[in-house]
């Protein structure tokens, strides 16, 4: 990457913006009345053998963050920056990230998070292995995490790196499990999430495909950040632990299992039940979002026409369901 000097030390809209160098990294984390754990993420960021980043963090909730980020910027090593979110939803907070970083690469660690010494240096050295001829062909670098415990989450990669696609990824080799992405922030910008009225909850997965259709990505079997195990939605997986939620963002879940269904269906050979699982799901949250049944089909390719078809009892079943 390039670096330059840029001037950081103004306000920006009433953000609290410090610092003098253009930084490697913008590491991001949204956070929604989380001042009670922020600290144990400031704290895993002083510990970074490498310092040439910015923290940007993108505020929705009401506590003392603010007044934390302030006194944090004073004595931390990096620039701090906080950002006000003027949108909704995790969705709005990545958008917002991706308009205010100054860094070229875009790390996403959430506040519930924390990462080790060597993981920013990690990521330094592997992204610079990636010739720079060619590393507009590359969204990123993409690692491994660990929970709570030192537990590695998720199956190995059987090799130390490889370059991939996220559908390959997650169809053909059945990725289903957190990982942790490092993103060219041009990209991020190229690749916004979707701002539907009333929705808070868009699936991060819908942007990493629409990536993954562009792009490849090296994909690291190293552990990276540290994920802490809490009550997860896992849209790929099917788990759903909160549908009273999901519910209430039908549209947004419906327009993610479309989007798959639309331009992903070459990967069914690979995982035909993950598909069928995804065209009920696709026809529940439609269903939910009083998308009608004949709306639903129209557009789709025939083949996954086919698939829906086969899914629509089990879809209306678990729609049905969730009703009563």
């Amino acid at each position: 990457m390039v670096e330059g000097v840029v001037n950081t030390s103004s306000t920006i809209n009433g953000n609290i913006v410090s610092g003098k160098v253009r930084p490697y990294f913008t590491v991001f984390t949204p956070t929604y009345n989380r001042a009670d754990i922020l600290p144990v993420l400031y704290e895993s960021l002083l510990l970074q053998t490498y310092q040439n980043f910015e923290w940007l963090i993108v505020d929705g909730g009401n506590d003392k963050t603010p007044l934390m980020a302030q006194e944090w910027s004073k004595a931390a090593n990096f620039p701090i920056r906080y950002v006000r979110q003027s949108t909704i939803g995790l969705h709005g907070a990545y958008n917002e990230g991706a308009v205010f970083a100054s860094g070229g690469l875009f790390l996403t660690i959430h506040s519930d998070d924390s990462c080790m010494p060597e993981t920013l240096a990690s990521l330094k050295t592997h992204w610079e292995q990636i010739p720079v001829s060619e590393r507009n062909k590359y969204s990123g670098i993409w690692a491994r995490c660990m929970d709570q415990t030192g537990k590695m989450i998720g199956k190995s990669l059987g090799v130390a790196w490889l370059d991939s696609t996220y559908q390959e990824m997650v169809f053909k080799r059945g990725m289903s499990e957190e990982m942790f992405p490092l993103v060219r922030t041009d990209v991020m910008r190229e690749f916004p999430f979707p701002m539907l009225d009333g929705v808070r909850f868009v699936p991060e997965g819908l942007i990493w495909r629409a990536i993954g259709a562009k792009y490849k990505t090296r994909f690291i079997d190293v552990p990276l950040r540290k994920y802490y195990v809490l009550d997860v939605v896992n849209i790929d997986s099917g788990k759903l632990t909160s549908p009273v939620i999901l519910r209430k963002n039908a549209l947004s879940i419906a327009l993610y299992d479309r989007m798959i269904l639309m331009h992903d269906f070459v990967w069914i050979k690979y995982a035909p039940l993950r598909f069928l699982r995804l065209a009920a799901s696709y026809i529940r949250y439609s269903l939910h979002a009083k998308t009608h049944l004949i709306e639903q089909v129209h557009g789709l390719p025939l083949t996954a026409r086919m698939i829906w078809i086969i899914a629509l009892p089990f879809g209306v079943a678990k729609y049905l369901r969730d009703k009563f």
